[in-house]
Order: C-alpha cells, then sequence, then structure tokens
C-alpha cells in the first residue's frame, strides 16, 4: 500500500473510532462472518484504492479490535 494511501486509511480508522455504527456493516462472505467491515475508496495518482478495514468490538464494546485492512489497486475508473 502507498504511503499516501496507508495515512488516508489511518485517518479513516480514526473517523471508524469516533462513529463506528455509522461507517460501517456487518460482514458477510466472504469476510470473516463475525466482525464488521467499514470500505472506503480513495483516488490517488490515478489509481483507484479500494480498502476495506475488518474490525470486532471488544467485550467492553468500547474498544475496535481491528482484524484485517484489506485493499486493492484498481486502474481509474472515475468518470
Amino acid at each position: 500500500m502507498p504511503v499516501a494511501v496507508a495515512r488516508f486509511t489511518l485517518a479513516q480508522i480514526h473517523s471508524l473510532a469516533e462513529s463506528p455504527t455509522a461507517l460501517s456493516r456487518r460482514a458477510a462472505l466472504p469476510f470473516f462472518q463475525q466482525s464488521q467491515v467499514c470500505n472506503f475508496d480513495y483516488l490517488w495518482e490515478g489509481k483507484l484504492y479500494v480498502v476495506n478495514v475488518m474490525f470486532m468490538y471488544a467485550d467492553d464494546e468500547e474498544r475496535l479490535l481491528i482484524g484485517d485492512v484489506l485493499w486493492e489497486e484498481k486502474s481509474n475508473t472515475w468518470p
């Protein structure tokens, strides 16, 4: 993952921590079944990056446990 995309991803994770229910949904196959997913796109240097942050709520339901960050680079498909 390019550094610029990683920085944006970290900023999105911080936003997710502030409002997890608004920014995520229950994960479905092919993702882990008992987790949540937050997905977003980031356009950088003519490429579209699709990012999925997989997480679960901790037992205290206050903290988020990030399980994985999956990303894919695509060619620019924006109009």
